[in-house]
């Protein structure tokens, strides 16, 4: 998914909910579209290469990614259950929201026949490269 989307929308939906969830409502924007942090990190630590422009450029030709294992830390189950809980116990829907609009974007985006192989849980990930 491209990050301009998750940005754009991001913003529309905290903006429609900041009369109902005042602040919180900052949440979907963090979620919705600063998530995508692990995908700068994951490319930093790989290929020792710190530049932003670089990692977006990566990202963006899909091509380069079908070979390689990755580990976006913000995108396996393990940290969807930590938000959902998180949300649940402290009331904050906004959390809640934030990512699952974050995740059906990228979902939607993604062919059904892909060979994509971003993991998708820490603890297999760790299973297959430990």
């Amino acid at each position: 998914m491209d990050i301009s989307k998750h940005f754009i929308v991001s913003c529309i939906l905290s903006i429609l909910l900041f009369p109902s969830y005042g602040f919180l409502s900052f949440l979907v924007f963090f979620l919705g579209f600063l998530i995508d942090i692990d995908h700068y990190l994951w490319y930093a630590l790989k290929f020792k290469n710190f530049n932003p422009k670089n990692s977006y450029i990566f990202h963006k030709e899909r091509k380069q990614l079908i070979e390689i294992d990755r580990l976006h830390i913000f995108h396996v189950f393990e940290f969807w259950l930590l938000i959902l809980i998180l949300g649940l116990i402290f009331y904050i829907p906004t959390l809640i929201i934030g990512l699952a609009i974050h995740l059906i974007m990228d979902f939607s985006d993604m062919p059904i026949t892909s060979k994509n192989l971003r993991s998708t849980s820490l603890i297999l990930w760790l299973y297959k490269n430990i």
